[in-house]
């Protein structure tokens, strides 16, 4: 009888013991599945001599997989830039370009290493390019130039055909004013400048004037009277014959 009920016990232990543990871990479960999801883990970026970019923001790290942008700082007096040394975590062959001062690569699940070089030399001139064109015809612009020397002004001359005149002059997109047919352009970026030409209002074109009407044809002019030719000059005139009648 004793054993009966110690073993009735036990199992109703058990079975108690079953009810506890089995909705907590069942709690457990739900509670993992719940919890959000970890950040991206990021890795340190250290560039010496320069700044590493993400989206335009410096940054000194990064996740795996994000594109960052390599920006050498300028370079000191009597040097220009070399080129990128690695000296942990990529390859140079993983830099976009590893003699251009501002590069790119792709972050990898380690920490990055980077130096700009620099050698002696003389800088080159800041050039920029000025753009030039005629949109719809009806004129011609300056022509186009490359390699101008930053911080020069370069004259933009305006040319409209006979009857037109200009309409609207845009520089990089945003309207300028012109004065007569030259515009004066600061060269401190890359510029793009675009005429609009108009017909002058009121204005016939020169090029085909009116029809001023058919004149008379001078080599067929009216036929003039002739003058009356008296066949009698210089003849005697004849005297009347006499009446002859004779009286009944």
């Amino acid at each position: 009888m004793k054993i009966t009920c110690t073993r009735k016990r036990s199992r109703l232990a058990t079975l108690l013991l079953a009810l506890i543990l089995v909705p907590a871990m069942m709690l457990g479960v739900v509670s993992t599945l719940s919890q959000p999801a970890k950040a991206d883990t990021t890795y340190p970026i250290h560039v010496t001599n320069g700044t590493a970019k993400l989206g335009g923001t410096s940054v000194v790290a990064a996740a795996a997989g994000q594109t960052i942008q390599l920006v050498a700082d300028p370079a000191p007096a009597g040097q220009v830039f070399d080129a990128w040394t690695v000296l942990e975590g990529i390859n140079l062959s993983d830099l976009a370009s590893k003699t251009s001062p501002v590069t790119t690569f792709i972050m990898p699940a380690k920490p990055v290493n980077v130096r700009a070089m620099f050698k002696s030399g003389t800088p080159l001139p800041t050039t920029y390019s000025l753009n030039t064109s005629v949109s719809g015809g009806h004129g011609t612009i300056s022509p186009s130039k490359t390699n101008v020397t930053a911080g020069s002004m370069e004259a933009v001359v305006f040319t409209p055909e006979p009857g037109y005149e200009i309409d609207k002059v845009t520089v990089n997109g945003s309207v300028a004013n012109v004065t007569g047919d030259t515009l004066n352009i600061a060269m401190d970026s890359d510029k793009t400048v675009v005429v609009t030409y108009r017909k002058i209002a009121g204005g016939g074109n020169p090029a085909q004037p009116g029809n001023p009407g058919t004149p008379g044809n001078p080599a067929q002019p009216g036929q003039p009277t002739r003058p009356t030719v008296n066949k009698n000059k210089g003849k005697s005139p004849v005297p009347a014959a006499p009446n002859t009648a004779v009286e009944a």
